[in-house]
């Protein structure tokens, strides 16, 4: 083992078909076993705020909001939209 540091990314379909509390056992789990490898997982490409906090509730570390879409998930965002 080279005792690198660990970036695990799952983006929304990944969770759905996952479970975030399968997710979050499984993070508990490395922790427990490789206690002095650092860990990392990811929300790849959240596409609402939603997603992002329920990312960071079942123990992600870091979260990408992606905003390039408005909530109907086809149009094309503003950058305003994205300020806001």
């Amino acid at each position: 083992a080279c005792d690198a540091p660990v970036i695990i990314q799952a983006s929304r379909g990944a969770r759905a078909y996952a479970h975030d509390i399968m997710l979050s056992k499984m993070m508990d789990a490395l922790a427990e076993i490789y206690p002095d490898i650092p860990l990392c997982v990811h929300q790849d490409h959240g596409n609402n705020e939603a997603t992002c906090l329920t990312a960071i509730r079942h123990g992600f570390t870091s979260v990408m909001m992606d905003g390039s879409l408005l909530a109907d998930g086809k149009t094309p965002a503003s950058y305003d939209y994205n300020v806001e």
